[in-house]
């Protein structure tokens, strides 16, 4: 559980333009935090949201998981994870915590995505669903494609794109 999740308060109805999207109803009509992401914050705490999503198959999400609680304690972050795990398809979300500051955060957030994005393509997984690269991940692209794939990529996109008109500077420039 979140530090700040015992003190976090459910609106009283109506709710807030700010808090649409945050709180989902149950069946019996109460309400139920359903991510409580506002802004950059997760529950009060800086989140950074580089990763998009990861997929793994169904039958490996109980091992990433495991996963996502040693890269939390190695790294001293938060790591939570929420989606659409009856296709695998999972959002991994590494948060700063207070404490730390901003330059260890930076220093040490590429570390953290390379190490899960490692995990990911070991457990039979990649580092997009249904988000893509996008020029944020696209360092990491070598970690689950091959060379070839990559540039068998780079030249489809420009069979289809010779004038580099669709999405000019993101990742297949």
């Amino acid at each position: 559980m979140l530090p700040n999740a015992a003190a976090a308060q459910l609106p009283q109805s109506p709710r807030s333009k700010a808090e649409e999207g945050n709180y989902a109803e149950n069946a019996g009509g109460g309400r139920a935090i359903k991510y409580k992401v506002t802004g950059h914050h997760v529950l009060g705490l800086e989140a950074v949201l580089p990763t998009g999503e990861i997929v793994v198959p169904t039958a490996r999400i109980p091992e990433l998981v495991r996963e996502l609680e040693r890269l939390a304690l190695k790294h001293d972050v938060l790591i939570p994870c929420y989606g659409h795990a009856g296709d695998g398809n999972l959002h991994a979300t590494p948060v700063k915590k207070p404490e730390t500051p901003m330059e260890a955060w930076k220093e040490k957030l590429p570390l953290i995505l390379t190490e899960l994005y490692e995990v990911v393509f070991r457990l039979g997984g990649t580092i997009s669903g249904e988000h893509g690269i996008g020029f944020k991940r696209a360092s990491y692209l070598p970690i689950v494609m091959s060379p070839e794939l990559i540039a068998l990529q780079k030249r489809i996109k420009q069979v289809f794109d010779p004038l580099n008109i669709l999405n000019p500077g993101k990742i297949f420039p």
